[in-house]
């Protein structure tokens, strides 16, 4: 068991992006079909508040804090900004864009974390160091790669009629405001 315990972080990662990939798939498949996006947020935010509020409501015994209206006006302000316009924007441009897209740009979100910490100095860049060069490389990787899929569409595969060239890249741009 010692083998696996090392690795359970790895593996949960990978289990994750599998995951995700498919839930790409799937929500593509979906929007080809004719399927608005917002209406598809909107089943995904219902679908989630019927499954997590059950599960927030019988797990609040052990913790005692009440919501109190300061609290309440900030959740009910992040609502509508934080992941209901990262959803939209996510799932326009996955509409405009393919599924392949839609799960390469969320490999962005390490270079940009790192970006933004680094331009806020959370985040102390030593040159000398091996493992800031090892960031920064990784950055560009990461930068480059997002480029080169977004500019390149590849060769016509199956259903590729579907996507239609004009709005590529404003898809790509969605995705990545996401």
């Amino acid at each position: 068991m010692g083998v696996f315990d090392e690795y359970k972080l790895a593996m949960a990662v990978v289990g994750l992006r599998f995951s995700n990939a498919g839930v790409a798939l799937v929500t593509r498949m979906a929007l080809v079909q004719g399927m608005n996006p917002r209406v598809y947020v909107v089943y995904k935010q219902a679908i989630a508040t019927l499954v997590m509020s059950p599960i927030a409501y019988f797990s609040r015994e052990s913790n005692n804090c009440s919501l109190n209206l300061m609290s309440f006006s900030l959740i009910f302000l992040n609502a509508p900004t934080g992941v209901t316009l990262n959803q939209n924007l996510f799932f326009e441009g996955l509409c405009l864009a393919s599924s392949s897209i839609g799960t390469a740009m969320i490999n962005l979100v390490p270079a940009i974390t790192f970006v933004l910490s680094s331009m806020l100095g959370i985040e102390k860049l030593n040159f000398g160091s091996m493992r800031t060069i090892a960031k920064i490389l990784g950055t560009i990787l990461c930068a480059i790669g997002a480029v080169c899929m977004a500019l390149l569409m590849g060769p016509k595969l199956l259903n590729a009629e579907l996507i239609q060239p004009e709005n590529w890249l404003l898809g790509c741009l969605l995705i990545f405001g996401s």
